[in-house]
């Protein structure tokens, strides 16, 4: 089974408003993580936690659960095709107000 099916598979299981909270959810635990490198490596106020690997497997850990539950929206509330357009306006309008910004060929 492909992780596109399975992923599918448990948004299909567990519905929207289930995954929409676990969605909320998700994206506040990757506000929490990025908060916590940054206070770590920027100099803010220390954590417990200060092994800068850690702190970025906590991120990139984050940052798969977030992923999983974006793509259970897209699919629960069937707007892929809408998002991956206004991603494009949104990465096309970035390069247009910022002349500093060249594309990476």
């Amino acid at each position: 089974m492909d992780l596109t099916h399975e992923i599918k598979e448990i948004a299909f299981y567990y519905g929207l408003e289930a995954q929409s909270r676990q969605t909320m959810e998700e994206c506040a635990e990757l506000i929490q993580a990025l908060n916590k490198y940054l206070r770590n490596v920027t100099g803010g106020q220390p954590t417990q936690e200060h092994n800068r690997d850690k702190l970025i497997s906590d991120v990139a850990e984050e940052i798969a659960d977030v992923s999983i539950m974006l793509e259970q929206m897209k699919f629960l509330l069937n707007c892929n095709d809408e998002v991956s357009q206004v991603i494009q306006k949104k990465i096309e309008r970035t390069y247009d107000r910022d002349e500093g910004l060249s594309r990476m060929n």
